[in-house]
């Protein structure tokens, strides 16, 4: 493949920070893999894992912690794909089966207790309704642009029984785009993986998290780790440094 098109402006490589050793936590043994992965079948990393133990308190049972090393670390950055890239990505799923486009109720309403807007698919407007607490008689007392605050119905890619088998899992409607991302970026972009670069405020259980392709971990430089270990806080950035206070 081409290095200009690796390079592509639709498809950055993560650069906002050192990403060059990233953390798993847990076992490398693929069939131990919490299934609905947000990232897909590759390996969960992130730069902040003491942050995630939190997080996904319950999930990380294991103490070892794996850290991934490699200079030129190539990650799809999520958050800036180009429309381009994102209209391309979501075509290239369609012709190859992963996804099909069927109509759905998107939903999305402000959570008091995470203080963050909240957003969702419902195959029935009766289930969207439940979502963000209306019955149908109230609902039918709003006028149509009061509506459309809390209830769209809109046309969206959904997973086949291809992605869920290529996957390993059903995926759900809300990430189905960020898994064909992982596979788009994979087997078409040849990278290492993806990053999420997201908010990091354990509060609201969200950290900024990466994904590893089993196919080219051998390509990284691999170091095992004991959690909360002296050697491992020596690697670790100073993510105070990086994102501010998270509390």
């Amino acid at each position: 493949m081409k290095k200009e098109y690796l390079e592509s402006k639709d498809f950055p490589v993560f650069k906002d920070y050192d990403v060059s050793n990233l953390i798993h936590v847990g076992d490398m043994d693929l069939k131990k893999k919490q299934p609905h992965s947000h990232e897909g079948k590759g390996l969960s990393v992130s730069i902040c894992p003491y942050h995630w133990s939190k997080i996904a308190r319950g999930c990380m049972a294991s103490n070892n912690a794996f850290c991934f090393s490699k200079d030129d670390v190539m990650l799809l950055d999520f958050y800036n794909i180009s429309e381009n890239g994102k209209n391309e990505i979501i075509n290239w799923a369609h012709n190859n089966g992963y996804v099909i486009f069927k109509n759905r109720f998107m939903f999305k309403y402000y959570d008091d207790e995470f203080e963050s807007n909240i957003s969702g698919y419902s195959l029935t407007l009766e289930d969207a309704l439940y979502e963000v607490g209306f019955n149908i008689d109230e609902w039918n007392e709003l006028n149509s642009s009061d509506k459309l605050e809390y209830i769209q119905e809109v046309n969206i890619p959904v997973p086949t029984n291809k992605l869920n088998l290529e996957i390993g899992w059903k995926v759900s409607d809300e990430y189905t785009y960020d898994i064909v991302v992982t596979l788009y970026s994979e087997y078409i972009l040849k990278y290492d993986g993806v990053y999420w670069n997201e908010m990091l405020d354990v509060g609201r259980l969200s950290a900024p998290r990466g994904v590893l392709f089993n196919s080219v971990l051998e390509r990284f430089c691999i170091k095992k780790y004991k959690l909360y270990s002296n050697e491992l806080n020596e690697i670790l950035p100073d993510t105070d440094e990086l994102f501010g206070d998270y509390f």
